[in-house]
């Protein structure tokens, strides 16, 4: 076989390779795309409704916080909870007796 056939397979094999490895780069490169989109997708799935949350609750929060104070705050001195019965009641809705 002379040298020059011979370089040819060669150079044909080489080639075959290198389109090869260019389509597995190509298709490594597109998996790692989508799943850094992905991994950002799933970050603003979890974080985005605990920032919504936090924001919507935190006056509720506050407010349930104040009650609890004031309960146990005036409890030992109202004479125990018969005196913060009343008030409870008139707070959650209900009618006093």
């Amino acid at each position: 076989m002379p040298p020059d056939q011979e370089m040819q397979k060669i150079l044909e094999r080489n080639t075959q390779a290198l389109e090869e490895n260019v389509q597995l780069l190509k298709s490594i490169h597109r998996a790692m795309l989508l799943g850094r989109v992905l991994s950002i997708l799933k970050l603003l799935i979890f974080v985005v409704p605990l920032i919504l949350a936090y924001i919507y609750l935190q006056p509720y929060y506050k407010d349930t916080m104040k009650l609890y104070k004031e309960f146990f705050s005036s409890a030992p001195a109202n004479n125990g909870l018969k005196m913060l019965l009343p008030e409870l009641q008139e707070i959650m809705g209900g009618q006093k007796k």
